[in-house]
């Protein structure tokens, strides 16, 4: 079996406290993983912090975000020159940023491209419920595949193809999004044939990317996904909160690919 993705996403989650409590259960249980690659996202506030505790561990540290703009006066920004030095990814356009602070596919183009250019890898949430500008929508309207694919082209058209191959897509319906406060895993995660169908979608315009599948991801489901061909990786939200949890989410990836 291929390597798989692990991120992490904390949200708007955790103290400094609460992270280094995370920290010392988890560390121990994860430090002999050779085949999962596994990138947690905490608040900014945190992330200097957990860069030096994985500093020489299996773990690595991401951001929930950044700028799209390079430096200036931009009040409460954090560029991506600022975040190089203690993160390997960031994730960019997810579908609680599009609802709630109205990004749009342009801005998150942007980031994409500050992201790439200091040398930070992106994973960009795409979902199926979005207009042709990238703005989730509510209601039953149908899947409009072109609205969908907008998410992706709209990111290619600001790279040269050699950068385009850095991309990472992670496939989100709102739907299945756990909610802001509740136990593990509390959202539906879509079906397996759902998620294969619409990373095939994302293939027709990103053939070689990674393709990863969030939303009430947990230790109970995740081999599901996995164990499907055309998916590269998870990104878990509640579950990543939780340190036994997470341990045993990523531990039983790990002894799925040995």
């Amino acid at each position: 079996m291929k390597d798989f993705l692990i991120v992490g996403n904390w949200k708007e989650n955790k103290t400094l406290g609460e992270a280094l409590m995370w920290s010392k259960e988890v560390l121990p249980k994860l430090k002999k993983i050779k085949r999962v690659r596994v990138v947690v996202c905490p608040p900014f506030v945190l992330i200097p912090a957990l860069a030096t505790l994985f500093d020489n561990q299996p773990l690595q540290v991401g951001a929930q975000d950044l700028s799209e703009f390079v430096r200036g006066t931009y009040t409460g920004e954090v560029s991506a020159e600022a975040l190089r030095g203690f993160i390997t990814y960031t994730i960019v356009g997810h579908s609680e940023r599009r609802r709630a602070l109205g990004e749009r596919n342009k801005n998150i183009a942007a980031k994409v491209k500050n992201a790439l250019c200091f040398g930070i890898r992106p994973i960009v949430c795409v979902s199926d419920k979005v207009d042709l500008e990238g703005a989730i929508f509510n209601g039953e309207a149908g899947f409009n595949e072109q609205n969908f694919q907008n998410q992706i082209t709209s990111v290619f058209e600001e790279l040269p193809p050699k950068e385009q191959k850095k991309v990472i897509f992670c496939y989100e319906p709102p739907t299945a999004i756990s909610k802001p406060i509740g136990p593990i895993g509390v959202g539906q995660a879509a079906a397996v044939s759902e998620v294969e169908k619409m990373a095939k979608i994302i293939q027709k315009t990103a053939p070689t990317n990674l393709i990863l599948y969030g939303g009430s991801v947990k230790s109970d489901n995740v081999l599901d996904f996995l164990q499907s061909p055309i998916l590269d990786g998870v990104m878990p939200g509640s579950a990543s909160l939780n340190a036994q949890e997470f341990s045993e989410l990523v531990l039983r990836v790990e002894k799925a690919n040995q």
